[in-house]
C-alpha cells in the first residue's frame, strides 16, 4: 500500500472507468470495459440491436481540471464511433 493519501493513478483511471460503465448501462446500452491496458480504447458500447457501436476513451483526474493532456493531434482517434468521457 502507498503511504499517499492519493490513490495510484491506475487506480483513479480505473475508477473512472467503473463510473462510465453502468451509467451507460443504465441507459439502456450494451457496455463492455476492455482489458486493462488495452491499446486506444477503454469501452466498447454497443446498440441493443447490434447496429451501432461507440468506442470510448475515458480520461479521469482526482483533481479539478482546467485542461485535459492529449496525444499530439495526429494521435488522437476521430473516427465516427470513437468518444472521449472526460471525468
Amino acid at each position: 500500500m502507498v503511504n499517499s493519501k492519493r490513490a495510484p493513478s491506475a487506480l483513479i483511471g480505473t475508477a473512472g472507468i467503473h463510473f462510465v460503465v453502468p451509467e451507460l448501462s443504465r441507459r439502456g446500452m450494451i457496455v463492455l470495459p476492455t482489458v486493462r491496458n488495452t491499446a486506444a480504447y477503454d469501452v466498447i458500447v454497443v446498440s441493443d440491436n447490434g447496429k451501432r457501436h461507440a468506442n470510448i476513451q475515458v480520461k479521469t483526474s482526482s483533481k479539478r481540471c482546467t485542461f485535459w493532456p492529449m496525444l499530439p493531434s495526429g494521435k488522437i482517434r476521430t473516427g465516427p464511433d470513437d468518444y472521449y468521457v472526460l471525468l
